[in-house]
């Protein structure tokens, strides 16, 4: 690590980091909705609500930068990114089925 520098999380701290995190999360799912996409798509996304509900939940019940629930986050995310990739392909296909038939 580079020395003298600091992260936006270790300025503001961890509750606030910890806000800001899941307010990113949050924000960012919900704007894929109110890109209007079709009804297939929205629909395919909703599949992905309790897994990132659940993530989210485990990351505010986080005591703080050391907690044991933290320990998997960076993997968890990437699960979840890679979820929702599915999820909107799959939606799109489902859209893409529904016009050619």
């Amino acid at each position: 690590p580079l020395k003298g520098f600091q992260t936006l999380a270790s300025r503001i701290g961890f509750k606030k980091s910890q806000a800001l995190f899941i307010a990113f999360y949050i924000l960012a799912y919900s704007s894929i909705f109110f890109a209007k996409l079709s009804f297939f798509v929205s629909c395919t996304l909703l599949l992905g609500i309790p897994v990132i509900v659940r993530f989210l939940y485990r990351i505010h019940k986080a005591s703080g930068p050391a907690s044991a629930l933290l320990g998997s986050i960076r993997s968890d995310a990437v699960r979840i990114h890679l979820l929702l990739g599915l999820l909107l392909s799959i939606g799109f296909l489902i859209e893409w089925l529904v016009k050619i038939f």
